[in-house]
Parts: structure tokens; sequence; C-alpha cells
């Protein structure tokens, strides 16, 4: 299944949250804002090509160094799979998201991560 993703414009809904990318803006359902970096806004469109499909960091990892920009032929950064999992920790601070009752990223302990689509945390 393709994930949810609408773009309007510069606005993209991934999951539940509407994210302007120009501003690096994300709204919530609950209608509050949260300012992005460009790691939060790697790490949700990285989870966002995976759809329902649960990626572990290292699959992450490899999905957000690609995600560079790739006309730069001095851009060679990679992203380890520990710099994933303290951005997933970061975003989700930001996010005020609960790893224990996740309303957006649903941690699966030992195997990864993927975006909740559905208020109720359901996938």
């Amino acid at each position: 299944m393709l994930p949810e993703m609408l773009v309007t414009d510069f606005t993209v809904k991934i999951g539940q949250l509407e994210v302007d990318v120009r501003n690096k803006l994300a709204q919530k359902p609950d209608g509050g804002t949260v300012s992005l970096t460009d790691a939060d806004l790697e790490i949700l469109f990285a989870l966002s090509v995976t759809g329902e499909t649960m990626k572990n960091a290292e699959q992450l990892s490899w999905l957000c160094s690609n995600l560079k920009d790739s006309s730069d032929p001095n851009d060679v950064s990679y992203i380890d799979a520990n710099a994933i999992r303290v951005r997933i920790h970061e975003l989700r601070s930001r996010l005020g998201d609960d790893p224990d009752a996740p309303q957006f990223i649903k941690t699966f302990k030992g195997f990864g991560y993927r975006l909740v689509f559905k208020e109720n945390g359901d996938v």
C-alpha cells in the first residue's frame, strides 16, 4: 500500500501531519504547529516513502542518505543508524509524541519504525 501523502504547493500530508516544506512547519491534528529541522524532514520523508512497511534504523539511514541533493558531487554524507535513532527521538520530542502511545511514529522494539496513519495509534 502506498503511503498517505498528498502534495499541495509546498504542503505535504505525511501520516497525520500537514508538513509545510517551505517553512519547515508541521501542523498536528490538534492544530498545534511545530518547527522542523532538515533532519526532521528527512526522517518524515524516509518514513513516508516506506508507507505501512516497517523500516529499521539501517534502512532509514540509507533512505535519508539518499535524499540528499545528488546533483552535488561533493555531497557524500552518510547518516549512520545511531544518528537515525537520535533524530527520531528528537523529532518525537518536538512533536510531543509519546513512544509508549505514539500518535506519529510507532517503534517496534528491536525491529524498526513506521508512521502512524490513524488518530487512535493504528497504522
